[in-house]
């Protein structure tokens, strides 16, 4: 029952936020915006079947319910959305964003979340975008303040706030097919809370994460690296996926991972992982 109920509820908030995409995206790029309109964000995907070859064990130490170890397979869903502060003015462009990327061990004896990222922000991002030719266009968005934790205290906290810059590299038709290329960078706080609880994390999933996305029909390819040369390719992450669209509102949709980082509380141990299921078509 709990098991189903989780999985309702997540798929509501999916839906929930779709309607309001178009309108939210047409504030983006100069139009009106109703104040308090939810719109995508990050990726939002519901993968009943995410696979990660070799768990992090280790890390939960017998926390655990019932002394169980890590299942191999386990459901993910990722949730994101940002709300528009202003529907008009100088903070029109200015949002509150949300992210949360859940991990349910929901196949074994006991069903527990064995790790949950929470990850808040404030959002800057312009609708203005500047011809560099050849049909390219480039943007930007910043976030000066984000926030990302496990919110679990104790040895198991772990946490790290960024300010960090987007510049953003289009070359789409009128069908919105073609490329995107986004340059992430980043600055790490390092608070007293990073210090107590991973003074290390930055040394593992570093200060760049820049990525690809390519859209052609009902496809889409994305590709991402994280911490690859600042680590000289020592401690880095990569991530790849890819949607085939179904209609207006979902894509069957693949991820994979290998590297460092998975989620916040293993950022130093490395994996592979592999998900199957569904994503909220935002484009």
């Amino acid at each position: 029952m709990k098991r189903t109920l989780v999985i309702k509820l997540a798929l509501a908030a999916l839906l929930a936020v779709r309607p309001g995409i178009a309108r939210a995206d047409t504030a983006a790029s100069g139009g009106p915006a109703p104040l308090w309109q939810l719109s995508a964000y990050e990726p939002m995907y519901f993968l009943p079947a995410y696979y990660t070859f070799s768990p992090y064990d280790a890390v939960y130490g017998n926390t655990l319910p019932n002394g169980q170890t890590l299942n191999k397979l386990e459901l993910k869903f990722q949730l994101s959305f940002k709300i528009a502060l202003m529907s008009s003015g100088p903070a029109k462009n200015a949002y509150i964003a949300y992210t949360q990327s859940s991990y349910w061990q929901c196949y074994g004896n006991s069903a527990f979340f064995r790790e949950t990222n929470y990850a808040p922000e404030l959002l800057i991002a312009p609708a203005n975008r500047w011809d560099l030719g050849a049909g390219w266009n480039l943007g930007f968005r910043v976030v000066p303040v984000g926030h990302q934790s496990n919110g679990r205290g104790g040895n198991m906290e772990r946490n790290w706030n960024r300010t960090s810059v987007d510049l953003l590299f289009e070359r789409l038709d009128g069908s919105g097919d073609g490329w995107t290329a986004d340059l992430r960078a980043w600055d790490v706080w390092r608070g007293s809370a990073y210090r107590r609880y991973n003074p290390d994390l930055a040394r593992y999933l570093g200060y760049t994460r820049p990525s690809v996305t390519y859209k052609r029909g009902p496809w889409e390819f994305f590709f991402a690296f994280r911490n690859q040369f600042e680590s000289a390719f020592q401690r880095g992450s990569v991530e790849a996926s890819v949607s085939h669209y179904l209609g207006n509102n979902w894509s069957l949709y693949a991820q994979y991972f290998n590297g460092y980082g998975q989620s916040l509380i293993e950022y130093d141990h490395s994996t592979n992982a592999l998900g199957v299921g569904f994503a909220l078509r935002t484009r």
